[in-house]
């Protein structure tokens, strides 16, 4: 048997995809025995998901970004404070999950290849500002412009120092439908993602990472601007995403 890998998650919202693992690593869940939570950063300090990991009795810590300067200097402090607090739990990975700060380079780097990123969508539509609802904006706002649908992903990336620009390391498809809206399409793909975390953790357990590649663009040449476009409106319909 292998031994319990240490799992520190990343919030910065409601936390139930935090809740979803927390509950899946306790007795009878899937994740018993192999995946153990060891504490909670949040990124906000009114973040629903605090409660939720307290309630669970998962230890949390809140790191707000708003108390450190918006520059690099700023950000390299942010990331000295976590690594700091890190340090304490000896985590053997980190799980972004419904985090939204940009997580600092010498995080990034001290943790090289073990901190993954739960994403709502196909990678593309990622970058600043694309998280929650804007991404399901996005994406519905592409095929509309392009007349193209497809499904969307549930995605778990690598965090790497550009946004949202890891190598994909799982993804489910979900399908998208005509009279879907960012708001039916975000409750569609949730628990799916939610699914995706507990097999992708577990998976990680059996020491089974494969990284994944698309055989053929999902952006089409020539639709480049359209994508940039859709992610114009959405982040403008959806600034807190």
């Amino acid at each position: 048997m292998n031994e319990t890998l240490r799992l520190a998650i990343l919030i910065s919202g409601s936390g139930s995809t935090a809740e979803a693992i927390i509950k899946a690593s306790q007795k009878d869940g899937v994740l018993f025995q192999k995946i153990k939570p060891i504490v909670v950063f949040s990124s906000k300090s009114d973040a629903l998901g605090i409660e939720k990991a307290q309630r669970l009795g998962i230890p949390v810590e809140i790191v707000p970004r708003k108390n450190f300067p918006f520059n690099e200097e700023g950000r390299n402090l942010y990331g000295d404070e976590l690594e700091r607090r890190l340090k304490k739990y000896n985590p053997d990975y980190l799980s972004q999950n419904g985090w939204l700060s940009i997580t600092p380079d010498n995080v990034i780097f001290q943790y090289e290849n073990k901190i993954f990123n739960q994403h709502p969508g196909p990678t593309e539509f990622g970058g600043k500002g694309m998280h929650g609802l804007a991404v399901h904006a996005a994406v519905l706002k592409f095929q509309q412009l392009t007349n193209r649908v497809f499904p969307t992903e549930a995605s778990i990336h690598r965090v790497s120092s550009v946004v949202d620009s890891g190598v994909v390391v799982a993804r489910q498809n979900v399908d998208v439908y005509d009279h879907d809206t960012a708001e039916s399409l975000a409750a569609r793909v949730l628990p799916v993602e939610h699914a995706l975390q507990l097999l992708f953790w577990k998976d990680v357990y059996e020491g089974y990472i494969v990284e994944l590649h698309r055989q053929k663009p999902l952006i089409k040449s020539g639709e480049e601007d359209f994508l940039q476009q859709a992610i114009i409106y959405a982040r403008q319909k959806y600034p807190k995403g």
